[in-house]
């Protein structure tokens, strides 16, 4: 036979098959309507119409080569859109083909499976502007199309050259680019249906051609037939284990969330890599059996033709029966055919196609009725069996990753799986195995949908003392009364209902809770409410694990804080639980019974808030019994606040944020692109670690209604802006000093109140001799050289007010006083020495050998152990850059040794 006579019989050999599956793909739509808009799309995207979705008022390339759409669509089309006239332009004719791919068409296509569409364009034939333009467009056709079925549909545009060379437009959320590559070309060639356009020449090549014979025969074609008849998308003639390997990883990841999704094309790729010499691929067994013009039903439908691969290979090698079991009930629970429904009716010929296909397989598995019965029940098993198959299930898919992984150092894998894919591969398994009693399990369900419409949570005796508490569904058995069965068994009440919730088995909308509380005392309506909250803020698109996250640190992608959970009228915090997930899709309940956990968790979410792209009130929330007491009201305001503030100075630098949580202080420091925590039990120990951390060009945020809190608000606000403020207030016996210089640093001195005349003197001369000293150092930025001096008092609603003392203070300071003077350089290792007035001849000296001259001071009656001078000598430039920060530090330093010393 001539080559073009070879070429045209092999095209009707193909047309025939195709159109057979495409006549059982619009036989298995499962409703009108679902048809009517799948049948429009090759449509829409051969017009640009106004009315009609896709339309571009611009450059744009659309229609595809030789589509003709039939009356029905037509008909719609017009009805749809309110359309009079439509004729379709042979000339438009840029998508070279259309076709869908996946389990459409198949035993395994379901009412909620995904419609997967391949549009094949030439992207370098038209312009970046008419490019974008259509992207637009077939983004617009996939959004009313999805709308309109409310089913997932995507059509992803493909380029043509592209695809040649085994690169694929993905789905950015199962992207692993590297390691799928002609393992997808087979998976696309046994599995797809051309809806309209050329048929790939692949299919009526005349042998099984290397690349280089592939391309000769290709050119041999008429321009017409190039044109019009066959789009060249690249030759699949053998396929490395290195790219069975890489595509095998890649499966493995995609069936950690639903293995049974996955579970038999895994088998596929185990059955390549395992296999001794040269390997025929699946679409090469197909292509010979359909040129040959067998279409049996194996034949016609991918799915079988996949699964009766991998069967006969395991019952061939491996002959392990638990795996043949395992592939076995797996096929069954996804088709789920729910055979004992028609088992009266089991030979009629107008069974469901699905129906008719599995008896066909029970029977010759020797299943009896009462096997089929219980596995037609599944979405009804208790939560031993299900987790006991679950078990089975994880074995095979573990044993099928070691047996692959052992292939590696065989392999020249690196070539064929980048650096970032196996980082995703190892994470992504390291996050699904990884065992904690903290993490919340994943819950297998082969339903659609996996909420239940009536939950019940019941408590259950375990011995003597201790409560387990037991969720429950309900079922309707065939005598039409109700049972139940148990989901799952918890010792913590919170972990239950936290797993039904994140799992989706209780969905906010669909699902009615009833709370039996026996003898504990249950809050029904907060419990709930709860389940309500958790699942609306841990399950939406939001929270969605990307692929990308896998590349970068876990952090937590949502937060819940449950205070006191269960517990009523409480005057203090008992129990804090930390319900997070991360952006590696696990998801975690962390408990405490210490309230300073808030300080742990605050640090964790605030540190993990600049990966989100959440707003606060999806990122974290706080849960509480009675959520206007101001116990929670504080807790939660405090949360709120600190987040906004932190991702209000992301940009910032040398900025801190002092708040109260609880009865504890927090100081948040942002330094050099870093976020910084500590926490303090009293306000003196913040005040001490303020003075003795300063910065260049500080600057200091108050969060609280604390009094302590809002003193240091208050002065912070009244400061004189790059000149110096002095603020002081008496507590009992003591007073409190605060300084705050040019640089906004907060310096805080604790004095004996008898002596605060004293104290207040010494600390004003020490300010004006030290702006005296940095006004003789031209590198230092120009400062106010005012300084004012205030009171703090309390007025009677609790407030702290300020009273203006500087005229006062400015007349003391004339008055006779004997203050100390002293000295300050820096030794060679960048360490200070001090030398005091009068003990001159012992010379410079580290502050730990400052003792003996502090007693020699003291006994000098006439002495008033204060420092109002600190003299700079040959200090550092470097050092002196401080400004007097320097100086407040080390009157602090000391002044705190010579209290020590003398005491």
């Amino acid at each position: 036979m001539a080559f073009d006579e070879i070429i045209q019989n092999n095209k009707t050999l193909f047309s025939n098959f195709n159109n057979a599956k495409f006549a059982r793909f619009q036989a298995l739509i499962p409703t009108t309507t679902a048809k009517k808009v799948v049948n429009a799309i090759p449509m829409l995207l051969s017009l640009n119409l106004k009315k009609i979705p896709g339309f571009i008022d611009g450059e744009v390339n659309f229609g595809i080569v030789g589509y003709q759409p039939d009356l029905e669509t037509i008909n719609y089309i017009k009805g749809r859109f309110n359309i009079s006239h439509i004729e379709l332009n042979p000339n438009n004719n840029y998508i070279e083909m259309l076709a869908i791919m996946g389990s459409i068409g198949t035993i395994a296509y379901t009412k909620k499976s995904d419609f997967d569409y391949w549009v094949c364009i030439n992207k370098n034939s038209i312009s970046s502007k008419a490019l974008n333009n259509f992207y637009k467009k077939v983004e617009a056709i996939q959004e009313w199309a999805m709308k309109e079925m409310k089913l997932e549909l995507h059509l992803f545009v493909n380029d043509i050259e592209s695809i040649k060379h085994n690169i694929f437009a993905e789905d950015d959320e199962e992207a692993f680019g590297s390691t799928v590559g002609e393992v997808l070309k087979d998976e696309f060639f046994r599995s797809s249906i051309i809806i309209a356009g050329k048929i790939p020449f692949w299919w009526v090549l005349p042998k099984f051609a290397t690349d280089s014979e592939y391309n000769k025969l290709f050119d041999k074609l008429s321009t017409e037939q190039q044109q019009n008849d066959f789009i060249d998308i690249g030759n699949l003639y053998s396929i490395s284990k290195e790219e069975f390997l890489g595509a095998a990883l890649f499966q493995l990841i995609k069936s950690l969330g639903n293995p049974f999704k996955s579970i038999i094309k895994m088998g596929v790729l185990e059955k390549y890599i395992l296999s001794t010499g040269n390997v025929t691929l699946l679409s090469q067994k197909l292509k010979s059996k359909i040129l040959r013009g067998q279409l049996s039903n194996n034949i016609l439908d991918s799915y079988i033709l996949m699964f009766n691969e991998v069967y006969e290979f395991h019952q061939k090698y491996t002959k392990d029966p638990e795996i043949l079991h395992v592939l076995r009930l797996n096929l069954f629970l996804k088709i789920d055919p729910q055979l004992s429904k028609y088992e009266s009716m089991k030979d009629s010929s107008s069974l469901p196609y699905k129906v008719k296909i599995m008896f066909n397989y029970v029977k010759e598995w020797n299943w009896t009725k009462e096997q089929i019965t219980d596995y037609d029940n599944f979405a009804n098993w208790n939560y031993n069996k299900v987790i006991a198959f679950w078990n089975q299930v994880k074995k095979f898919m573990l044993l099928s990753y070691q047996k692959i992984v052992a292939q590696i150092p065989n392999l020249n894998i690196q070539n064929k799986v980048s650096e970032n894919d196996f980082k995703l591969l190892t994470r992504e398994i390291k996050s699904h195995f990884n065992t904690s009693h903290e993490k919340i399990e994943n819950f297998i369900t082969f339903k659609e949908t996996p909420y239940e419409s009536i939950l019940y949570i019941e408590p259950v005796k375990e011995g003597i003392k201790s409560i387990e508490w037991l969720l429950n569904r309900r079922n309707k058995s065939n005598n039409a009364t109700f049972e139940s069965t148990t989901l799952k068994k918890e010792i913590s009440l919170i972990k239950l209902i936290s797993w039904a919730a994140i799992n989706e088995i209780y969905n906010s909308t669909f699902t009615r809770i009833k709370i039996q509380s026996g003898y504990s005392r249950i809050n029904q309506n907060f419990i709930s409410n709860l389940m309500s909250n958790i699942f609306d803020q841990f399950t939406t698109s939001n929270t969605k694990t990307k692929t990308s996250y896998f590349l970068g640190n876990e952090f937590s992608l949502t937060n819940m804080i449950i205070l006191n959970f269960n517990i009523e009228n409480g005057s203090e915090i008992k129990t804090i639980h930390h319900l997070y997930k991360t952006s590696w899709g696990e998801s975690f309940l962390k408990e405490y019974t210490n309230p300073n956990a808030l300080i742990e968790i605050l640090s964790k979410v605030i540190l993990d808030f600049k990966y989100s792209n959440l707003n606060i009130d999806d990122y974290c929330t706080i849960v509480s019994p009675e959520p206007l007491k101001n116990l929670y009201k504080n807790i939660s305001k405090t949360f709120k606040n600190s987040l906004l503030k932190v991702k209000e100075i992301e940009q910032l630098d040398n900025y801190k944020i002092i708040m109260q949580l609880d009865k504890n202080y927090l100081l948040i420091i942002k330094k050099e692109n870093k976020i910084i925590f500590k926490s303090f039990e009293n306000i003196v120990n913040l005040l001490s670690t303020l003075t003795l951390t300063p910065t260049l060009n500080n600057k200091i945020e108050f969060i609280g209604e604390d009094l302590r809190i809002n003193i240091l608000k208050l002065i912070y606000e009244n400061r004189v802006i790059k000149g110096t403020s002095i603020f002081y207030e008496i507590i009992g016996k003591l007073a409190v000093i605060y300084l705050i210089n040019e640089s906004g640093n907060l310096f805080s001195y604790l004095k004996p109140a008898i002596n605060i005349s004293y104290n207040l003197i010494s600390l004003y001369k020490f300010a004006k001799n030290i702006n005296e000293h940095i006004e003789n150092y031209n590198f230092l930025p120009t400062i106010d050289k005012s300084i004012q001096l205030f009171s703090i008092e309390i007025d009677r609603l609790n407030n702290p007010i300020l009273k203006d003392k500087t005229r006062e203070i400015e007349k003391q300071t004339y008055m006779q006083t004997n203050f100390i003077n002293a000295s300050i350089t820096d030794d060679a290792n960048g360490n200070y020495l001090y030398c005091f007035c009068g003990t001159e001849k012992d010379g410079f000296l580290p502050l730990s050998k400052l003792n003996d001259e502090i007693k020699l001071l003291k006994n000098n009656k006439n002495n008033i152990l204060l420092i109002d001078n600190l003299k700079p000598h040959k200090i550092s430039q470097e050092k002196l850059k401080q400004g007097s920060t320097l100086f407040y530090i080390e009157k602090y330093r000391l002044e705190f040794l010579i209290d020590k010393t003398i005491k």
